[in-house]
């Protein structure tokens, strides 16, 4: 496997010295203490709380678009693609032309930028609108069409131009979540018109986004779905780099898993549709690994029989869901390649 050029090595910056945060932290817990001894201590601390916790959100979105962090997030970089990831969800119907002829649809809402033309700097209708389009849930769809390798190269770089360095939407833990996912069961075909320069790029995000990931910021409910995007990931980078990402994603999905998938095979959000989702997710994470002749963790193989028997057991009688929870009834082609495969 030829190993691609690196990355042009640029020297650590420098972290400022000094902790606002600490510094607020300590003053906060002497006036906690001091309040709890008064008839309004009660709603004094509440209020002091609420502020630390928007100060923390606050410093944790200032150090991820830090020039140190961003460092870190590059090291160490990735020198080839290993694993061939898929995703075996079936693409929408009528929606991979319209992507190639500009049309982005989601949720019956449309953005129509034109052939050609790119929707980065567009408004999106709606916020989840924008979260799938962020998410690039139009990706295995414009991929579905035969020789769309290049507009869809042509996107995803696009997307790194505009937000590759950091965003606090397009970076949050769900959009980054299915961001990675099918970035990494897409590697493959996106580096088909790559040029080395550019497939290099493609490493370099996907490997950059998938740490960003492991640093769990978000839902515990999503715990299980953040790792196996992260594990992915792993899987499709080849060398030192994959392994280190493969590794520490696998030891954080066990561990997720268990709180995730309950004994019964539902999910912990007790949604049908969350069940058949999360089961796509770990049965491309399997077949990666099978690729790369690694034994799956008996969590991975477990909560995959377990998944399976219940969305067999939600399935109804016209090969549906029942809509509960948040989720949707679902498309019965769809629940059937979640049973078994395409």
């Amino acid at each position: 496997m030829a190993r691609l050029p690196a990355l042009p090595p640029n020297p650590p910056p420098e972290v400022p010295a000094g902790s606002a945060l600490s510094a607020f932290k300590r003053r906060a817990a002497r006036l906690i203490a001091a309040a709890r001894a008064s008839r309004r201590g009660e709603r004094l601390e509440t209020w002091i709380r609420a502020i630390g916790l928007s100060l923390r959100g606050q410093s944790r979105a200032e150090w991820a678009g830090s020039a140190p962090h961003r460092w870190l997030l590059g090291r160490p970089v990735p020198v080839g693609r290993a694993a061939s990831p898929k995703d075996l969800r079936p693409p929408r119907p009528r929606q991979d032309k319209a992507i190639l002829l500009g049309r982005f649809t989601f949720d019956g809402l449309v953005l129509e930028p034109g052939q050609g033309v790119e929707p980065w700097d567009l408004p999106s209708p709606s916020r989840d609108f924008a979260a799938a389009l962020h998410g690039m849930a139009w990706l295995p769809d414009l991929l579905a069409v035969p020789d769309s390798e290049r507009v869809a190269l042509s996107l995803v770089l696009g997307w790194h131009a505009v937000f590759g360095r950091w965003n606090g939407f397009s970076w949050s833990a769900p959009v980054l979540e299915r961001r990675v996912f099918n970035l990494a069961c897409h590697i493959e075909a996106l580096c088909v018109e790559a040029s080395p320069a550019e497939q290099a790029v493609l490493l370099d995000t996907l490997a950059r986004q998938a740490r960003h990931l492991l640093l769990g910021d978000g839902s515990p409910v999503r715990a299980a779905e953040q790792a196996c995007a992260a594990a992915l990931a792993g899987c499709a980078l080849a060398g030192p780099p994959g392994d280190q990402l493969r590794t520490q994603a696998l030891g954080k999905l066990e561990q997720a898993l268990r709180a995730t998938v309950l004994p019964d095979g539902g999910h912990a959000s007790r949604s049908p549709e969350a069940v058949m989702e999360l089961l796509f997710d770990l049965r491309a994470l399997d077949e990666a690994l099978a690729q790369l002749g690694r034994e799956p963790p008996q969590a991975l193989t477990r909560a995959i029989d377990r998944l399976a028997g219940a969305l067999r057991f939600f399935t109804l009688a016209d090969g549906r869901l029942p809509a509960m929870q948040g989720g949707e009834a679902g498309d019965p082609e769809r629940i059937a390649a979640a049973l078994h495969g395409r």
